[in-house]
């Protein structure tokens, strides 16, 4: 492990670590944790992995005052940005609000911002005439997993041949897979405005 950071309001620590915490890698690639010093829990602070191993980070991570923002360099490809792993300096936002692109050319290509925490992204599609209030969550209907457990940004590969029938309309969404790894569960579509999750019914991609 390498010198921790601790955010300036004494919330979180955070450290570089080639440990498996939440998954086996036998590449052992380094990673950004935080610890929330209040309760010991562990995030991982990451992004993509689309290279393994990801190599040393070559200094301990600089943190903002909340320790929602963290900017570490690394000799690395974090945001599927960095194809030839030259060291570079990327910023870790827990904040970022989720972005979602839809290609307009058939077949139709998926793509995201990759976000701090997940190892892996599922991707599915739904027809919006099948969402439906279900208690407390917005059940989506039957989907067609797209793509399960990627490991880049989009769905390059796996593009959407589908095409919605006249008067019907499509959705897609994603969600980062095994958040942490295997033992932290599938992670979650997201949320409707009014709160309530959102699930995915028939043909949704595995946990």
């Amino acid at each position: 492990m390498v010198t921790p950071a601790i955010s300036r309001d004494g919330q979180y620590a955070f450290f570089l670590s080639t440990e498996p915490i939440f998954e086996d890698d036998e590449d052992y690639p380094w990673d950004v944790y935080s610890v929330a010093l209040a309760t010991g829990a562990i995030d991982r602070f990451s992004g993509l992995r689309t290279i393994d191993p990801v190599f040393f980070p070559a200094d301990r991570p600089a943190v903002d005052q909340g320790g929602h923002r963290v900017a570490f360099q690394a000799l690395g490809d974090f945001q599927d940005a960095n194809p030839d792993m030259i060291s570079e300096l990327f910023l870790a936002d827990r904040l970022a609000p989720a972005s979602i692109q839809v290609g307009r050319a058939a077949p139709t290509l998926v793509s995201w911002t990759p976000e701090p925490t997940p190892v892996r992204y599922d991707v599915i599609r739904g027809d919006a005439a099948n969402l439906a209030f279900s208690g407390s969550t917005v059940n989506l209907g039957p989907v067609a997993c797209l793509e399960d457990d990627s490991r880049d940004k989009d769905t390059a590969g796996f593009e959407d041949a589908a095409q919605p029938a006249q008067g019907h309309v499509f959705f897609y969404l994603y969600r980062g897979a095994q958040a942490q790894g295997p033992s932290m569960g599938p992670g979650t579509f997201g949320f409707s405005s009014d709160g309530r999750e959102r699930i995915g019914g028939a043909g949704v991609c595995g946990p």
